[in-house]
């Protein structure tokens, strides 16, 4: 399984870091938001094993509101399990497309 090193210092001052930890949790969550509200990626949150420091999830929103057409990504990875992406564009003169794609992973 993999280690993890979520530090980047190209992020620093781009994102607020919250890390949310609990005595009787298992994890720890790492919760990513934008500074600015410009940028595009709005959230991203990272939960962590507590105790081996292992990925166990990332959760990620993606938001371009565009001038003429805009598009959405929700996108949840569950290590071992599954990954799932949500997406939601419109672009002039067309309906809202939303679309769910899931992903399972064999062990």
């Amino acid at each position: 399984l993999l280690k993890t090193n979520i530090y980047s210092k190209r992020f620093d001052h781009h994102y607020k870091l919250t890390p949310l930890s609990e005595e009787m949790s298992t994890t720890i969550t790492y919760m990513y938001e934008p500074e600015d509200i410009t940028l595009k990626t709005k959230k991203v949150n990272v939960v962590l094993d507590a105790f081996t420091n292992q990925v166990q999830s990332i959760y990620v929103e993606y938001s371009d509101p565009g001038f003429f057409s805009s598009e959405s990504y929700k996108i949840l990875f569950v290590y071992g399990k599954f990954i799932q992406i949500q997406e939601r564009t419109k672009k002039p003169f067309q309906k809202l497309k939303e679309t769910v794609q899931q992903i399972y992973f064999m062990e």
